[in-house]
């Protein structure tokens, strides 16, 4: 998506990613005041500011760099239990698919962020349960609550 307000941000890097077959920006967002991946595509017109930024550059760049996915997911974990048509489900589907870390018993962990988790285990409906991090959970929660709303309504419609 586009965004209409300008944003300032100091850029680290510009790469390829293979998988999403597009190029991003990797920068700090002045605006956020986080870290952030840009699809180059999803960018308008650029100005070029000669304002000296004085963030500290870290090693964290560095590894976002080697370890580089859109979603910047390098060092977040999350938690999750599969069915067993989730187990297969996971299987089958390779984009932007998180990679795990370990498994214990039912529930497995991910390197994974939320808005990665989102993308991908949505599809996943009833044959995933999000267990860490408790805001993602809840967010799940919220959204199979207000699907259940919607086919609830369409039966009374009926």
């Amino acid at each position: 998506p586009y965004y209409n307000e300008p944003r300032v941000i100091e850029p680290y890097f510009l790469i390829f990613d293979n998988e999403c077959q597009s190029n991003f920006i990797f920068c700090y967002c002045e605006q956020t005041k986080t870290y952030r991946n840009y699809r180059l595509s999803e960018i308008r017109p650029i100005l070029v500011l000669q304002q000296q930024f004085e963030k500290e550059k870290t090693e964290y760049i560095e590894k976002v760099r080697t370890n580089f996915d859109p979603f910047l997911s390098f060092g977040k974990e999350l938690k999750v239990k599969l069915t067993e048509k989730g187990e297969k489900l996971f299987e089958k589907n390779l984009l932007h698919r998180p990679e795990i870390i370990k498994r214990e018993e039912e529930t497995i962990t991910f390197e994974c962020s939320a808005k990665q988790a989102k993308y991908y285990f949505s599809k996943f409906l009833d044959n995933v349960e999000i267990i860490e991090p408790k805001e993602l959970r809840d967010w799940f929660q919220e959204k199979a609550g207000k699907i259940n709303e919607i086919y609830n309504s369409a039966k009374q419609n009926k």
